[in-house]
């Protein structure tokens, strides 16, 4: 800024100094200020040397911050939902397993220690994919919906269920200024935890055609040879009676009742069979090194009648 001349006259010498600092002052305050502009590289140091520039520059400044959240909103759901992808591949894995094994143990080729190992290693396998459904990523559960600070699924106090406590709620985040995309997977839709199961009968009763499999709740029973006296008053009957082929528990009654012509019956409860002797008394007991009547709850000393144990439930 230059100088302009200062007039010789009737002009007081204080006059004069004062408009002289001032000019000199504001020439300063530009000098400064072009220095401000080359150090910092920008053309306003305050909103008021220029509000309508500074207006424009706070609106281009938050539409920058508010692509770079969209950008980073993006990064998170891809990284999420490729976790998720990751864990529901895992999980059709086992389901893959579970329906092998389902399959190998159907009919009678599977004997019941096979059976019981199988059952094992599908108890396993049901752990692992409740291992799967609480998989943690990024801080959060990922199948726990918008309850995703603690673990979705648990076992039951009797460990007969699976329990569910998440939620089956969207979480949403911002792909573009105007839209929205879930960056989760609907539980429901990946696992359906809240399906209503139906199955047979839990609390079924024994009948004739019931499997000897099928006793001890699907344990089975290992069958053998049992020593049954019968004794209606005209002396004592002892017959040796193979169970090992057994299939049902009409086998049961044809083999223990068929040695003694009418002198034995043998009778089917809702949880067990019952001996009782057309008179007198019937005992029931192990040959030696075996336990068949000791497991069938039925070995006892000469009595009116013998009643087995559960034999459904054990």
């Amino acid at each position: 800024m230059s100088l302009g001349p200062i007039q010789t006259g009737r002009i007081p010498s204080s006059l004069i100094y004062n408009r002289s600092l001032q000019n000199l002052d504001s020439s300063t305050r530009a000098f400064l200020q072009l220095q401000d502009r080359i150090s910092s590289g920008q053309q306003f140091q305050t909103i008021g040397e220029n509000p309508a520039a500074a207006l424009k520059t706070i609106l281009l400044q938050q539409t920058q911050e508010r692509n770079q959240q969209v950008s980073d909103n993006v990064e998170v759901s891809r990284s999420l939902l490729s976790a998720t992808e990751n864990t529901l591949g895992r999980i059709g894995d086992v389901h893959n397993q579970l329906n092998s094994i389902i399959l190998s143990g159907l009919g009678d080729s599977t004997s019941a220690t096979e059976k019981k190992q199988l059952a094992t290693e599908v108890g396993t396998l049901i752990q692992e994919i409740v291992n799967a459904g609480n998989t943690q990523f990024r801080g959060r559960y990922l199948f726990g919906g918008t309850n995703n600070t603690q673990a979705p699924f648990s076992f039951s106090n009797n460990n007969d269920a699976i329990k569910f406590s998440g939620t089956l709620a969207e979480i949403n985040s911002f792909i573009s200024s105007d839209g929205l995309l879930a960056n989760n997977v609907n539980p429901q839709q990946a696992l359906n935890p809240t399906a209503s199961v139906k199955g047979s009968d839990l609390n079924p009763s024994l009948t004739s055609a019931t499997r000897i499999q099928d006793l001890f709740g699907g344990s089975g029973v290992e069958l053998g040879i049992i020593e049954v006296t019968v004794d209606t008053g005209g002396g004592p009957q002892t017959e040796r009676i193979d169970l090992s082929n057994a299939d049902t528990i009409q086998d049961f009654v044809t083999r223990l009742e068929a040695p003694f012509a009418g002198d034995l019956t043998v009778g089917i409860t809702a949880t067990g069979i019952t001996l009782t002797p057309s008179a007198g008394t019937v005992a029931v007991a192990d040959l030696p090194n075996s336990r068949v009547a000791g497991d069938l709850g039925i070995k006892s000393a000469a009595g009116a009648s013998i009643t087995s144990k559960d034999l459904i439930h054990g």
